[in-house]
């Protein structure tokens, strides 16, 4: 993984392929650590309220269960 310009834990920066970062502020850190499987990181963001990321990749977010079909 390349180097990023976004310092931890203010930024979680995830790389899906050299060349593109996506880098979610970090208002606050609810959470960090690791399972047996993977890096756990629970986050709160100004935009999309608490985020639950699992290897940087982010699975979930508060603003996510306001979506109505």
């Amino acid at each position: 993984m390349a180097e990023a310009c976004f310092a931890e834990p203010e930024y979680l920066v995830y790389q899906p392929y050299v060349g593109l970062h996506v880098v979610y502020h970090a208002r606050r850190i609810l959470y960090r650590g690791r399972s047996r499987y993977q890096k756990i990181d629970i986050i709160e963001n100004e935009a999309y309220g608490i985020m639950l990321f699992l290897n940087n990749n982010l699975q979930h977010a508060e603003l996510d269960g306001e979506i109505l079909l």
